[in-house]
């Protein structure tokens, strides 16, 4: 396995992750993927970005335009390449930091169930990507898609971050544009896909459900909707029953609707699990401080295959 493909395929769909994040995902000890991220740094492969909106000392890391456009074409996608939107970070770094970290936390949640967890995950680039080819399909701006098991239970789970300055306007279009899209993604299970919102600040959770209950009324399929703060997320836990909806406050994402799935599912199928892996994370707003890091000596490293995973 090439590591640093790895992590240049992950913050090409991820756009752009923190350590802890990346190895969440693959699974790895999280002084490895430091390591790798150091070594990429230095190579000018990918680039340090400070996030001083999640905690003093905070980094996260996106690919540069020539690894971007490497992984496009590994990835058959040249044709949509854009190098001008890999020559800065996104401007909407901060929700996709937080899109990325609530899919890891549900990752890491589950790493020691073995019939539970993230077997798919789309990231916002993809998503725009594959809707806006189809020009009878709406306009996205949407962070995520995933698909997320437990048992023989299977919920479809878009999910989009509010920063808490989103005007009215803008709520209202995303709404719309949200459920139609769900609509005609899954004509099949409308009613049974959810429409997730973490959002930052005070009132725009309580902005969705008001426009949503104004929006549903006399429909009957409609997407599930729900909304939750992040830091309430952060402090109680990814399935904590902090979310709310139109009929009911104080529910968990395990009370929210489902379909049934017959598909027997292997430990692989599962992002982020190996059975011999055993994870030591912070919670959900633990983002990896950089002065924390690792002790990984240099003289260690040298000695390393360039692409050794090292695992727990």
């Amino acid at each position: 396995m090439n590591s640093k493909m790895e992590i240049k395929k992950s913050l090409y769909e991820y756009e752009i992750m923190t350590t802890q994040q990346l190895a969440i995902l693959h699974g790895w000890k999280q002084k490895t993927v430091y390591s790798y991220l150091q070594k990429m740094s230095k190579d000018k492969q990918i680039r340090k970005v400070d996030v001083p909106e999640i905690k003093r000392g905070a980094k996260a890391y996106s690919l540069m335009p020539n690894q971007a456009k490497y992984v496009a074409e590994f990835r058959n996608e040249l044709a949509m390449f854009q190098p001008k939107e890999w020559e800065t970070v996104p401007g909407s770094m901060l929700s996709i930091l937080l899109a990325n970290q609530i899919f890891c936390e549900m990752i890491r949640s589950t790493r020691e169930m073995p019939d539970a967890g993230i077997v798919e995950w789309t990231g916002r680039r993809t998503l725009m990507q594959r809707y806006q080819e189809d020009e009878k399909k709406p306009l996205l701006k949407m962070n995520s898609y995933g698909v997320f098991y437990y048992e023989n239970q299977k919920r479809n789970i878009y999910l989009d971050i509010l920063n808490g300055t989103e005007s009215l306007a803008v709520l209202e279009t995303m709404l719309l544009q949200h459920s139609q899209l769900i609509t005609i993604d899954r004509p099949k299970s409308v009613g049974k896909t959810l429409l997730l919102f973490v959002y930052l600040g005070k009132s725009a959770g309580r902005t969705i459900l008001q426009l949503w209950r104004k929006f549903s009324a006399g429909s009957v399929d409609i997407p599930f909707v729900a909304v939750a703060h992040f830091e309430e997320l952060a402090e109680q836990g990814i399935f904590s029953s902090v979310w709310q909806s139109l009929d009911k406050e104080g529910i968990s994402l395990m009370d929210m609707p489902f379909q049934v799935s017959e598909k027997e599912l292997q430990e692989s199928d599962f992002l982020g699990k190996t059975k011999s892996i055993r994870f030591q994370f912070k919670s959900i707003n633990g983002f990896f401080d950089e002065k924390e890091a690792t002790n990984v000596k240099k003289d260690e490293e040298s000695n390393k295959e360039e692409d050794a995973i090292e695992w727990e």
